[in-house]
């Protein structure tokens, strides 16, 4: 038995052989650590420019404070240390604050709470949530797609995400091929 092969034909990739196929699916318990990680994965992704100029303006304020202290002595110095640390504590959380209040909100709308059994679907043509809340589909072509060392956080809307962690229950695939397909799949 021959088997014809044409060499001009450009070769089939791995993630058009994922992307072709019918279904992929996750089972998943959430946590409230599982939701504080993802949580702080979205809202890094969502404010990386807000967070890296208010980074830069921290610091410089820092300098100038342990600066202005270090010459008044020893105590001074230590003491305007930990002002810097308590002042960069807080113009962090207050870059976020609005944002983190939205987003906990949103996907409480969603069903997206500690404790709560979810599945994930992902067909060529939509990605699918289903948690205690109900069925929500979004179409792959809204959808955002960030993976990261821990799992995977999937953006169909504007303050919602879905995040699928390494150690969620994937039936028929693993977490690193199940990742390949929502990928090559969604609007990146």
């Amino acid at each position: 038995m021959q088997v014809n092969v044409n060499p001009y034909q450009p070769a089939r990739g791995v993630s058009d052989a994922l992307a072709d196929d019918a279904s992929s699916h996750v089972s998943l318990r959430l946590t409230k650590s599982v939701i504080r990680k993802a949580e702080d994965q979205y809202l890094l992704r969502l404010h990386m420019m807000r967070l890296s100029i208010g980074s830069i303006a921290m610091i410089f304020a820092s300098l100038i404070l342990v600066a202005t202290m270090a010459s008044q002595g020893l105590i001074m110095f230590l003491i305007g240390v930990f002002a810097s640390l308590a002042g960069s504590t807080l113009g962090y959380l207050a870059l976020v604050h609005h944002s983190k209040v939205r987003v906990r909100k949103r996907i409480f709308e969603f069903g997206l709470v500690a404790g709560a059994d979810c599945e994930v679907r992902s067909n060529k043509d939509q990605l699918t949530l289903i948690s205690p809340a109900g069925e929500f589909h979004w179409p792959n072509s809204v959808v955002k797609v960030h993976a990261s060392g821990s799992g995977l956080l999937a953006c169909p809307e504007a303050m919602m995400f879905v995040y699928v962690p390494k150690q969620s229950q994937f039936h028929d695939e693993s977490y690193k091929n199940f990742r390949k397909r929502v990928v090559a799949r969604s609007a990146r």
